[in-house]
C-alpha cells in the first residue's frame, strides 16, 4: 500500500514539474553539463546555433539561439506569447519582461556606466528608470508622455528629490546634503524664487525675484528672529527681535506696514530718498510724523479726515497750527520774535499777538480783518 502511494505521489510531481525539468534539462545540455543517472556518469556536447524547447502538446514554450554573435533566451506562455527575453550583447546582459499582449513592460540591463531597470506602460511608454551609476542611486519617474516629472538620486553629498513640470524643467529640489535640508523652488527659466534651507540649526528662508536676486531673507537664529529686504542691488531694511528687545533698520526707500486686529492699516513706516516718515490711524484720528529736509513736522487729522493741528520746526524756528469748529491758533517762533494768531470759523485772522525785541503788540481785527483795538509797541511811532 505504501509502495502503490509513493508511486503515485511521484507521477504527480513528476507531471506537475515536467516543465520546469525540461528547461532544467535544456539549459544543462546547453552548458555542455554533466547528466548524473544513477552510479552511471555520461558526458554530451551538442553544438547547434538554436534550440527549440516544446511542451507535451508541441508549443513551443523556449527557444535559445545566437543572432549576429548575441546569444538569446526566450520563454513563451501557454498561448505562445513570448514573456521573457534575456540577451547578452556587447553591450551587456538585458532581461526583457513582456505582458499578455507581447508589450515590453521591464527591462533590466548591465551597462558599462552601471545596471539600468526600466519599466514600461501601456503602448510602450517608459514611466519609470532605476539607475546605479558610479556608486550612485536614482530613480526617475515619467508621465504618461514619456517626459520626466520626478526624480530621487542618493548623490555623494546625501540624497536628492527633484521634481518637474510638463515641459521637463525643473520647478523644484529638496535635498539633504552635510550641512542640512534644503528645499528649493524655481521659475520655468530655472531662476531659483525661493530657498528653505536649515544649516547649523537655524531656519532659513530666502526669497528671490524673476531674475534670481534675492530679494528677502527670513531668519530664526539663537539671538531671535530677523527679516531682512532688498532691493536690486543692496540691503534696505532689517527687522530682528532679541532677548532685549527689538529693533528696524532701514535703508534708502523702504516701507513698513502695521495692520491692526481688523486687517486695516494702522501704521506705516517709510524711507523716501533718505527722508523717514510715520504714519499711524486710529478709530479716532491719525497722526503723521515726517522729517523734511527743512526739519520735522507733525501733523493731527480727526476721525472725520479734518486737519486739527500741525507742528512744523525748522532752522529759523517752529510753528504750531490748531484748528477747532469755532476758530483756529497759530503760533510762529523765529529768531526774530514770536506771533501768535487766532482765527474765526470762517479763516478771518480777528486776533494777533507778537513778540519783538522792541516789545509786546496786540491787535483785534473785525470780520473784515481790519483793525479795531491795537496796543502798539511803545518804540513803535
Amino acid at each position: 500500500m505504501q509502495t502503490e502511494e509513493l508511486l503515485a505521489r511521484i507521477g504527480r510531481l513528476e507531471k506537475q514539474n515536467r516543465w520546469t525539468l525540461g528547461i532544467a534539462l535544456l539549459t544543462v545540455v546547453l552548458l555542455g553539463g554533466t547528466f548524473f543517472m544513477g552510479a552511471a556518469a555520461v558526458q554530451n556536447e551538442i553544438r547547434a546555433n538554436r534550440f527549440l524547447l516544446v511542451d507535451e502538446n508541441g508549443k513551443g514554450r523556449g527557444a535559445f539561439w545566437i543572432d549576429q554573435g548575441t546569444p538569446s533566451i526566450s520563454l513563451y506562455d501557454e498561448n505562445g506569447g513570448k514573456r521573457v527575453t534575456l540577451a547578452v550583447s556587447p553591450a551587456g546582459p538585458a532581461l526583457t519582461l513582456l505582458d499578455q499582449n507581447g508589450e515590453i513592460r521591464g527591462v533590466f540591463d548591465v551597462k558599462k556606466d552601471g545596471p539600468y531597470l526600466v519599466l514600461f506602460g501601456e503602448g510602450g511608454k517608459s514611466r519609470g528608470v532605476f539607475t546605479v551609476t558610479k556608486g550612485e542611486p536614482a530613480l526617475a519617474l515619467l508621465d504618461e508622455k514619456g517626459k520626466p516629472r520626478g526624480g530621487f538620486a542618493v548623490l555623494k553629498d546625501g540624497p536628492a528629490l527633484t521634481l518637474l513640470d510638463e515641459n521637463g524643467k525643473q520647478r523644484g529640489e529638496f535635498a539633504i546634503s552635510k550641512d542640512g535640508p534644503a528645499l528649493t523652488l524655481l521659475e520655468e527659466n530655472g531662476m531659483t524664487l525661493g530657498r528653505f534651507a536649515v544649516a547649523e540649526h537655524v531656519p532659513t528662508l530666502a526669497l528671490s525675484d524673476e531674475t534670481g536676486n534675492v530679494r528677502g531673507i527670513f531668519q530664526v537664529s539663537k539671538t531671535g528672529p530677523s527679516l531682512a529686504l532688498f532691493d536690486e542691488k543692496e540691503l534696505r531694511g532689517v527687522f530682528d527681535v532679541t532677548e532685549k528687545g527689538s529693533g528696524i533698520l532701514l535703508r534708502g526707500e523702504a516701507c513698513l506696514t502695521l495692520l491692526n486686529a481688523s486687517g486695516n492699516i494702522g501704521g506705516t513706516f517709510k524711507l523716501t530718498k533718505g527722508l523717514p516718515s510715520v504714519d499711524m490711524r486710529g478709530d479716532k484720528g491719525s497722526c503723521a510724523l515726517e522729517v523734511g529736509k527743512d526739519g520735522p513736522s507733525l501733523a493731527l487729522v480727526d476721525e472725520n479726515g479734518k486737519p486739527r493741528g500741525s507742528f512744523r520746526v525748522t532752522k529759523d524756528g517752529g510753528s504750531l497750527d490748531l484748528r477747532g469748529r469755532i476758530g483756529d491758533l497759530t503760533l510762529d517762533v523765529s529768531e526774530d520774535g514770536q506771533a501768535l494768531a487766532l482765527f474765526d470759523e470762517k479763516g478771518k485772522v480777528r486776533v494777533v499777538v507778537e513778540f519783538s525785541q522792541d516789545g509786546p503788540e496786540l491787535r483785534l481785527l473785525d470780520e473784515n480783518e481790519k483793525v479795531q483795538f491795537s496796543v502798539p509797541n511803545p518804540s513803535r511811532k
